[in-house]
């Protein structure tokens, strides 16, 4: 296994949805207003694209034309060059719930055989946090995305020295 290389894009976040969302893509649409993605990508399963494309133009997001690729590596480097084009400070993927584990690890440097520890429920959110170093997870498995997502605390608010 290769190291993750090094990000270009500080700041970016990933938000990974892991479908199917159903009756909830109206409640995500509503939870990401204050700051939507601006670019949305889809596994090319018939539920992901289809949570994708209704959310697209809900959020005013770019829809993107090719499908999100399935091994790992390639889905990070989709992830950090979408990011550091500037396409987007904030691009939200939609996949299959199977699937978010193993890009998940992959993307903290996990060994694949680690991947099962993590845990990830459908129609649910995952945070990865471009960071110098690398994705950092910020949340994992929420219900929505918070006003200000990444912060230390689910609050969003920093602890009082």
């Amino acid at each position: 296994m290769k190291p993750a290389a090094e990000s270009t894009a500080v700041g970016g976040e990933a938000w990974l949805l892991a479908a199917p969302a159903g009756a909830r893509l109206d409640e995500l649409a509503r939870a990401f207003a204050e700051a939507p993605p601006a670019c949305i990508f889809a596994r090319d399963e018939a539920d992901c694209r289809a949570a994708a494309a209704t959310l697209a133009p809900a959020l005013g997001a770019t829809l993107a034309g090719t499908p999100f690729p399935h091994a790992p590596d390639a889905a990070l480097a989709t992830l950090r060059a979408a990011l550091a084009r500037g396409q987007a400070a904030r691009v939200l993927v939609v996949l299959p719930v199977h699937e978010l584990a193993p890009l998940v690890a992959r993307a903290l440097e996990f060994p694949p055989e680690r991947a099962a520890a993590l845990h990830h429920e459908a129609g649910r959110l995952t945070l990865l946090r471009d960071e110098p170093a690398g994705f950092v997870l910020r949340r994992a498995n929420v219900l929505a995305p918070e006003r200000e997502s990444g912060t230390a605390l689910p609050t969003g608010r920093t602890r009082a020295p």
